[in-house]
């Protein structure tokens, strides 16, 4: 009888083990999955960050420029803004700052357009926005991967464990009109907030 329960208690003890290795190789193996997106996530939001930095540090030396008829007043404040409160690690407040520059830049587009001088500024600002934008839908793929990865069951509770958060995504357009952004934005906002 004393040595079943030996035998018993050892295959109990085995089975606590494999089943702990189990779960220790499982919730290793999501937090490393989550570690190398959050990763990508840095690494293309860096280049956003850096490229937007470029093209914001453009408009401005173009800002300087007198327009045809245009006051540029509005934008060189926003640029100002946007160059004291930018931050890297704060994608909503830069979405906003480049929201809002993006806005100014396009109301006083056509104003530049017709001096020949500065075809080629204005075609580079062009090539930037295009490439931003290519930046920003690979960012918001990554984002989305990352934060459906980060959702399933049981993964978010090794991640919220493992520090991570769902990260938020960086819906602009570049050198286009992002007002039907912006009030969609607005709007779910105001639904987290009040559920209205």
């Amino acid at each position: 009888m004393k040595k079943k329960v030996y035998v018993l208690l050892i295959i109990v003890t085995a089975f606590a083990i494999i089943c702990f290795s189990v779960f220790y190789l499982f919730k290793r193996s999501i937090l490393e999955e989550l570690e190398e997106k959050n990763n990508d996530i840095e690494l293309i939001w860096t280049s956003l960050y850096q490229k937007s930095a470029k093209r914001l540090f453009d408009l401005d030396s173009l800002s300087v420029v007198n327009g045809i008829n245009c006051n540029t007043d509005s934008l060189r404040l926003t640029i100002l803004k946007n160059k004291k409160e930018r931050n890297i690690k704060d994608v909503e407040a830069l979405w906003l700052l480049e929201y809002n520059t993006n806005k100014q830049y396009l109301k006083i587009e056509h104003c530049y357009t017709e001096k020949a001088t500065l075809k080629g500024k204005l075609d580079s600002l062009q090539y930037d926005a295009i490439e931003l934008n290519q930046i920003v839908e690979k960012y918001n793929i990554y984002v989305k991967e990352f934060n459906l990865f980060y959702s399933t069951f049981p993964n978010f509770i090794f991640a919220k464990n493992g520090g991570f958060k769902r990260k938020k995504y960086f819906y602009l357009k570049f050198g286009m009109d992002n007002e039907a952004l912006y009030l969609e934005k607005k709007k779910i906002e105001k639904w987290i907030e009040t559920g209205e």
